[in-house]
């Protein structure tokens, strides 16, 4: 038995809690072997288990067997969603060989096995890319967006298959005309976080988009009348509202804090510090408040965590390709 723990070297809110978070325990043995059997192997074939990545969802090892073959195993965080809804819910690309949707397993943990898939992440290569592969790769991602858009479904939810959601909620999932496939409770993690998942609130399935949006706001309702804490104002809060909201003078005392900064900075290199981070330093008005007229572009991406999640853009691989 093993205890992972996140390695990401990130500082963020609440580490310690973000760690605990994504803390993982599962049997390295048991995944090892249900890796190797899912190929026609045993465990003797295995040569490595290294960690892969770790992403918002989950996070992914490889398993090396002595043939050369690999095998990606992506095991969820707790703090997603119930274990059970987070993989059930997953349609991912590659081709899948075996996963559970619990812990009742050789693993002891919910698990994919999926095949590996040679290539870079697109963030890693994006810098790099000349303009003709960029315009090759939108073209791409664009295209896979329209059609995953033009699908109809008969609610608004998570898909699952209709055998693993009969076990745990039977007639709760709405069935898709391939009757293999259901429209089930959505696992967006903002309905599942921390404590919310205490709440007896409506997850879906969603018959309209009133009912969605509807759905996230009674939940939050339900988290702040059971959970709330009042907060205490910061204090740069508390000096903007004494301040009546007036833009002017907010910059004129925090301008005037700069120049005491200024004046007691003991060396050239902190008064450049000063200089480079302050806040609300040196802003060129007009530019401020005048509307941007930049626009915005929104890539799609290949790899959808569930139906309603902005899909993530994860691996591309160069290619002679013109369009």
């Amino acid at each position: 038995m093993v205890i992972v723990q996140s390695t990401e070297v990130v500082q963020s809110y609440n580490d310690i809690l973000r760690h605990k978070e994504r803390k993982v325990t599962f049997d390295v043995d048991g995944l090892c072997r249900l890796a190797a059997e899912s190929v026609n192997q045993s465990l003797t074939d295995v040569v490595s288990l290294s960690k892969l990545a770790e992403g918002g969802f989950n996070r992914t090892f490889v398993v090396t067997l002595r043939d050369g073959r690999q095998v990606v195993a992506r095991i969820p965080y707790p703090v997603t969603a119930p274990d059970y809804y987070a993989v059930a819910s997953e349609i991912p690309a590659p081709k899948i060989y075996r996963y559970s949707t619990d812990s009742d397993n050789p693993a002891g943990t919910p698990y994919i096995l999926m095949d590996f898939v040679q290539g870079s992440k697109l963030s890693d290569v994006w810098p790099s890319l000349s303009d003709h592969e960029v315009i090759s790769i939108i073209h791409q991602l664009t295209q896979l967006e329209s059609q995953m858009m033009s699908l109809s479904f008969p609610a608004g939810g998570s898909l699952y298959f209709t055998r693993d959601i009969e076990k745990v909620a039977p007639g709760l999932g709405i069935p898709l005309e391939d009757n293999r496939f259901c429209v089930g409770p959505d696992t967006k993690l903002a309905l599942w976080y921390g404590r919310r998942t205490h709440l007896d609130v409506n997850r879906g399935p969603y018959h309209s988009a009133e009912e969605a949006l509807a759905a996230a706001a009674h939940k939050e309702i339900a988290y702040l009348k059971q959970f709330g804490q009042p907060l205490k104002a910061s204090r740069g809060f508390e000096l903007l509202q004494s301040m009546g909201g007036d833009y002017e003078s907010a910059v004129a005392f925090f301008k005037g804090w700069k120049e005491k900064a200024l004046a007691e900075a003991e060396s050239v290199e902190e008064r450049d510090e000063i200089m480079a981070h302050w806040p609300w330093d040196d802003m060129d008005e007009e530019i401020y408040n005048q509307p941007s007229s930049s626009c915005c572009m929104i890539l799609a991406g290949i790899t959808p965590n569930s139906t309603n999640h902005m899909s993530q853009p994860v691996i591309v691989d160069k290619v002679n390709k013109t369009w």
